[in-house]
């Protein structure tokens, strides 16, 4: 009797034991995976956040983007992600009948009128927003001049609107390089009365950096020197906003090849995805509001992804520390229960015996 009341006893002991380590693993296990998820940001609800800006297609304008002077469509891969992202179609444009890097903005303007039919058609909305950088920007403007009412915004990122002093001696890219002179019939076209007009222009230091994204960096520092201030590398800020009908949204510290970021797309987000501006006041008003607190906020939004990156590399440190500390405890804890199980199976064996 003695015997079987140990037996049972330690029979309860080992049980338990069992239950406080599976326990204590499975805890560790759980903490560890909600570290990581504070880590790296991959929580359950972005996941179902995506999913319902996706299906929000159908109350959103579809969105055309344009790209500019002996650039193509590749350049807006950032933006087509985000807005893909945001629930919003998105066309980046290549020009088919009409040469896509260096045609006319007359050229160009015929065809928007078709793609533009395409897109409605397609989606079932009866008008589009439109954002064009650079000359992409105006070949939007000579294609509003015909009054079309199917154009709700236009946002113009670094387009030169009065023209580059860059491009009135050079004969590179014929005949779009024509396009970009100041007093070209493109920069004169009228203004829509449809369609709401709006720009994001660059005021680039380039003791600063901001162009890493593109081979032009060194033309686009020498020419800097060269261009009324302030300016982008390619186009003063005053020609980008020369009438007085655009609504600014901002200005970039990016260089005129590296405005087509995730800063840039914040800044134009409320018009082409909310549907709404937050600006307030005339054109011209809304400039001289928005300069102050755009810059502030270019520099915060530089200096909060160098903190995000270094946070992130911590973080990654620290994760990977918690990892490897997890898992050396685990084994410590597998290697003490499968010990301590073995002696005291080996005792109850002695006292069956």
């Amino acid at each position: 009797m003695v015997k079987t009341n140990r037996i049972i006893s330690s029979t309860n002991i080992v049980v338990a034991l069992i239950l406080i380590i599976f326990v204590f693993t499975t805890n560790i296990d759980k903490q560890f995976f909600t570290f990581s998820q504070i880590v790296y940001g991959q929580s359950s609800s972005n996941t179902n956040n995506t999913t319902t800006n996706t299906s929000n297609n159908s109350t959103k304008l579809p969105v055309l983007l344009i790209h500019g002077y002996m650039e193509d469509a590749a350049v807006w891969n950032k933006w087509v992600e985000l807005l893909k992202k945001d629930g919003v179609a998105v066309y980046p444009i290549k020009f088919k009948q009409a040469d896509d890097k260096c045609g006319s903005s007359a050229e160009h303007a015929k065809e928007l009128s078709k793609i533009i039919g395409q897109i409605k058609d397609e989606t079932g909305q009866n008008k589009v927003n439109i954002v064009g950088h650079s000359k992409g920007g105006l070949d939007a403007r000579v294609y509003l001049a015909n009054n079309t009412k199917d154009v709700a915004n236009l946002i113009m990122i670094g387009t030169p609107n009065a023209g580059s002093p860059l491009a009135e001696s050079s004969e590179e890219c014929k005949p779009a390089v024509y396009d970009l002179r100041p007093g070209a019939a493109a920069t004169e076209v009228k203004m829509n009365p449809n369609t709401k007009y709006y720009t994001i222009a660059g005021d680039w230091n380039p003791k600063s950096g901001n162009c890493q994204l593109t081979l032009a960096l060194p033309f686009e520092q020498s020419s800097s020197s060269k261009l009324p201030k302030p300016n982008d590398g390619m186009v003063p800020l005053s020609s980008v906003e020369s009438q007085d009908y655009f609504i600014n949204l901002g200005h970039s510290k990016s260089c005129h090849t590296n405005l087509m970021s995730e800063y840039e797309y914040g800044l134009a987000k409320d018009v082409i995805v909310e549907g709404k501006s937050n600006q307030t006041g005339t054109p011209q008003q809304q400039g001289g509001q928005q300069q102050g607190s755009s810059d502030v906020a270019s520099n915060s939004s530089q200096s909060a992804n160098k903190t995000g990156e270094a946070i992130q590399g911590n973080a990654s440190e620290v994760g990977a520390k918690a990892s490897k500390g997890a898992q050396k405890l685990g084994e410590n804890i597998t290697e003490g229960a499968k010990g301590l199980a073995e002696t005291i199976g080996k005792g109850l064996q002695d006292l069956a015996k």
